[in-house]
């Protein structure tokens, strides 16, 4: 195993990566709210660690925040395992992309995904606090992939949409995602 040398990124920086494409209105949505589950699991992360052996091997560290992306979802894997939950979710989904191309977060809680979640969890067991952490996952992709980086992945039509979708529809029901059934598929409730 070798540690690639990372990069500690500040999460106005975000907001001010979504203020670039999406305006001061949208960004002005975003609400700062202190969740102690939240920082719990975030203050577990390593934040910085020496990797020699990746130096001398020529990898480096992305400078700032508007060069740490990466080419489809490579970027966006970050220490925790649930980040690709969503597009989990998305595969197992009865709507998927087949009838209406969304990122709702609706899938998350799709009995398909719940039932994956039960057997996910048979094998490498979840903690109440990683499943309370789904919704916030699923920001970080919404506000990186969609809104950031979504002019590299969409036409400019689709692109605009997504970016307009994630203002008025993804971000709003990402704070009222009931995440019980998910809960109560691994114990809890």
């Amino acid at each position: 195993a070798l540690n690639l040398p990372g990069t500690t990124l500040p999460l106005t920086g975000m907001i001010d990566a979504l203020r670039k494409v999406a305006g001061e209105r949208t960004a002005s949505r975003v609400k700062w709210k202190f969740d102690p589950r939240i920082d719990a699991i975030v203050q577990g992360w390593p934040t910085a660690f020496r990797t020699p052996r990746a130096i001398d091997m020529g990898f480096r560290a992305d400078g700032d925040f508007d060069l740490y992306s990466r080419w489809d979802y490579d970027w966006f894997r970050i220490e925790s395992r649930l980040l690709d939950f969503y597009f989990l979710s998305r595969v197992s989904s009865a709507t998927g992309d087949r009838t209406h191309w969304t990122y709702s977060p609706h899938t998350l809680v799709e009995p398909s995904f719940v039932e994956f979640v039960r057997a996910y969890h048979d094998v490498a067991p979840l903690t109440p606090e990683e499943i309370l952490f789904l919704p916030e996952a699923y920001r970080f992709f919404i506000l990186n992939y969609v809104v950031r980086e979504g002019a590299r992945f969409f036409r400019p039509d689709l692109c605009t949409k997504f970016r307009n979708d994630a203002a008025r529809v993804y971000l709003p029901a990402c704070d009222s995602l009931d995440v019980t059934p998910l809960l109560r598929a691994i114990g809890h409730s």
